[in-house]
């Protein structure tokens, strides 16, 4: 039985990655800041004194999940201005949202004034955005700035101009409550509405009550609305089933904002019918009750191909991590454990970290093996930049097709 894909790729995906073209051309987000991979950026704290730091602001204390660390901002520490300097107007403009994911470690209302700059000529738009962190936790704030212009700015104001972004809790109508703390995950610009809402309330990549589930560690859940900001909430409203019995461990579940990742200690075993459930009368952001609709169940499927390490390699050395640019060749060997003759193929991805859009892909050449045969996959991509990138590879049925067999391998 084969088994559908996980979390990694959706079929949309990877058909629109290379078929859909945006009203604006822009297809992949683009990054203003990002805190969320240890890694120094390009910004600055505006003090009340007017000078700036930027400085050990780095912290793995507070970091969203599978993320490495985040930018702290205390306001305590007299800093009024978060400053971003990134690209041009034109770039700002080729786009219909801006996004931040900030960490909120109290719901005091704290607001933000969000302020776009022609920084070649310091002219602001006349129609600033304030986001209010009324929450505690991660939530991804979304601003439309569609409606912009160059003539927004000023009549001044040239495409090729500098732009800078800015937050601040201090002036522009706003003032900062001292005790204020957040943490920012990545600042970014895009053409997708990463916060519409969907008809179902909790929903994963594969249809509910699906038996052909690959067998991985960890389910995806996506929650429309949202889920409460204080994830501890759900502490006691979450059961997970396996073959009916309650699990009292080998799992943890982390939730942020419209995600839950439900991680398990181990690969889920194959056969066996998982099910997570969580309290019907618990609710939502926005208190609506999950009712009825906040169960997801599925069986594992049996295993049919039994894979090498996947190992991922410039053209000659072994690699764990991408190249600052060129090839990554991915290869696997598999065999055939099943009755049946089996046909795959290996399809090898390169995928942006913040949004996980896929950037290119490669297939390789289609195999079909016999009972108790095995054969090499390879496949390989070249970029001229792996900047905020991750790569994966995995086996499929078919180039088009709909089902993955076992796990997949990433660096």
């Amino acid at each position: 039985m084969k088994k559908n894909i996980s979390v990694i790729l959706a079929v949309v995906l990877l058909i629109s990655s290379f078929s859909f073209v945006s009203a604006k051309d822009t297809n992949a987000d683009y990054i203003l800041a990002d805190f969320s991979l240890g890694d120094e950026t390009s910004f600055d704290f505006i003090s009340d004194e007017g000078g700036t730091s930027h400085k050990n602001n780095i912290t793995d204390t507070v970091k969203r999940y599978g993320k490495e660390s985040s930018l702290k901002w205390d306001f305590a520490g007299g800093n009024k201005s978060l400053k971003v300097t990134k690209g041009t107007l034109g770039n700002f403009l080729d786009y219909d949202y801006f996004y931040a994911w900030i960490y909120s470690t109290s719901a005091n209302n704290q607001p933000l004034v969000s302020l776009f700059r022609d920084h070649s000529i310091d002219k602001y738009v006349s129609n600033n955005s304030t986001v209010v962190c009324d929450y505690k936790g991660w939530k991804l704030h979304q601003i439309d700035i569609s409606g912009y212009t160059l003539k927004s700015f000023t009549a001044d104001a040239i495409a090729e101009h500098d732009f800078q972004f800015f937050f601040r809790n201090t002036g522009w109508g706003v003032t900062a409550i001292g005790d204020t703390v957040m943490y920012i995950d990545s600042i970014f610009l895009s053409n997708n509405d990463y916060l519409a809402a969907g008809e179902e309330i909790i929903t994963t990549y594969f249809q509910n009550g699906a038996t052909d589930v690959e067998a991985t560690n960890l389910i995806t859940l996506s929650a429309s609305p949202a889920f409460k900001s204080d994830s501890q909430y759900y502490d006691d409203k979450v059961t997970v089933l396996k073959d009916g019995n309650a699990l009292t461990d080998g799992y943890s579940i982390d939730f942020e904002y419209t995600k839950a990742y439900v991680q398990f200690d181990e690969v889920l075993e194959s056969g066996a019918e998982y099910t997570i459930q969580f309290d019907e009368n618990a609710v939502m952001s926005d208190g609506t009750v999950i009712g009825n609709k906040g169960t997801i169940s599925f069986t594992i499927a049996e295993k049919e191909l039994e894979l090498g390490a996947i190992t991922f390699t410039n053209g000659t050395t072994e690699i764990d991590a991408p190249p600052a640019s060129g090839k990554v060749v991915a290869t696997v060997n598999a065999k055939n454990i099943s009755d049946d003759s089996i046909t795959a193929v290996l399809i090898i991805g390169v995928y942006d970290k913040t949004t996980n859009r896929m950037l290119t892909m490669d297939v390789s050449e289609s195999i079909t093996l016999l009972k108790n045969e095995d054969d090499d996959f390879t496949a390989e991509v070249t970029l001229d930049s792996y900047e905020n990138c991750y790569v994966r590879a995995f086996l499929w049925d078919s180039e088009n097709g709909m089902y993955s067999y076992g796990e997949y391998g990433e660096i």
